[in-house]
């Protein structure tokens, strides 16, 4: 049953976000862009920083946690695969900025979570 659709309170550019429910804990995390203003200027960053937070119950996210923060990088494509109760992989790609090699390469961490 779907509800009647409602602003969700994440911004984010021109890049996807992921939601993701760890089997073992029952937690959602979301990762994703918000926007960020580049410092020095009016323009909107689109791919930094990646951002990750958590929800008990799929609607409301706390612990806004940088995951990537360097301004002169983009980070996009987040996918999270679940290890165990406090365990995830995350991988994402990312690349210098304005460049041919932006989101040209894949990173993949592994994150402890509460």
């Amino acid at each position: 049953r779907w509800t009647t659709p409602a602003p969700s309170g994440f911004e984010s550019p021109t890049s996807p976000m992921i939601i993701e429910r760890n089997p073992y804990s029952g937690i959602y995390y979301a990762i994703w862009n918000p926007y960020a203003r580049v410092p020095g200027t009016s323009e909107i960053s689109g791919r930094t920083p990646l951002v990750i937070a958590q929800s008990r119950d799929g609607i409301n996210f706390t612990d806004f946690t940088v995951l990537e923060g360097d301004s002169t990088m983009g980070f996009c494509y987040p996918a999270i695969g679940f290890i165990s109760k406090n365990e995830m992989l995350v991988s994402y790609c990312f690349g210098p900025v304005n460049t041919a090699k932006q989101l040209s390469e894949t990173r993949i961490r592994r994150i402890q979570v509460k």
